[in-house]
This record gives structure tokens, C-alpha cells and sequence, in this order.
């Protein structure tokens, strides 16, 4: 969808990609840290591969 906006393919209207820049990509960034993204869980464990 982002790169519909950079090529000017885009038909949703500016106010609605201005909300998305501003919350869009916040919410959707604490949704992933909060359910299934955690840092912490490769502390020290080695690698297995």
C-alpha cells in the first residue's frame, strides 16, 4: 500500500494515509512486540542450527 502512495497509484484520499502515518504503523508495531515479538526470549541461549 506504501509503495502504491510513492508511485501515485494510490486512490484512498490524503487524510486517510496523514491517520496512518500518525497510528498506522505505531499500532501495528505494538501489536507485533506485544504478541509475538520478544527480544529478550534470544538472550543467552546458543543458536541451534
Amino acid at each position: 500500500m506504501k509503495a502504491a502512495r510513492r508511485e501515485g497509484v494510490s486512490k484512498l484520499p490524503e487524510s486517510q494515509w496523514v491517520e496512518w502515518k500518525e497510528w498506522g504503523d505505531v499500532a501495528l508495531t505494538a501489536y507485533i512486540k506485544d504478541r509475538m515479538y520478544d527480544p529478550m526470549s534470544f538472550g543467552t541461549e546458543k543458536a541451534r542450527f
